[in-house]
């Protein structure tokens, strides 16, 4: 191979395959909480995205006025969340979000769930989102590494529940 084929290769190809391989990576960073559905469309899904802060639902506690949940904290970090959540419904294969009717605004405080330890509360369904059909739903709770900024250090953790 002559100096110059090596040179064109080294010089022009190389750093586009590179810059080809960097964008795919980026796109599918972007994708990955979504799937394709049977018509060919991404669909967006929420599963736990972080294995070390875990959402249980309290089946007990269960009724169509409230849920109890823990947000357990299996790691070395001391974690916050807030009052704010979302609830979503699956709807054949997708999960929409329920809209909240509560007339107050929630107020951003932080609460702490301490290193290698848990928090409890309770969501009050029906005063939030009135009176639920029955149905497969999800809760999902942004949680944060305490004093990290929530922009870089935000996890959404996902209980899920069944009303019959």
């Amino acid at each position: 191979m002559s100096k110059k084929k090596v040179f064109v290769l080294v010089a022009v190809v190389f750093p586009l395959i590179l810059v080809a391989l960097v964008v795919v990576y980026f796109i599918g960073l972007g994708q990955r909480n979504f799937r394709i559905d049977e018509n060919g469309e991404y669909v967006r899904y929420l599963e736990s995205t972080y294995s070390g802060v875990v959402m249980y639902v309290d089946e007990e506690s269960l009724t169509r006025e409230r849920v109890g949940i823990r947000l357990v904290n299996y790691t070395d970090y001391d974690y916050e969340y807030g009052l704010r959540f979302s609830l979503l419904v699956a709807d054949g294969n997708r999960w929409r979000y329920v809209r909240n009717i509560s007339n107050f605004d929630i107020p951003d405080i932080s609460l702490h769930i301490p290193a290698n330890s848990y928090a409890e509360r309770y969501i009050f369904l029906a005063q939030n989102f009135g009176r639920l059909n029955r149905g497969e739903y999800r809760i999902v709770q942004r949680v944060n590494r305490d004093g990290y900024r929530p922009r870089y250090h935000g996890v959404d953790i996902v209980g899920g529940f069944v009303l019959r």
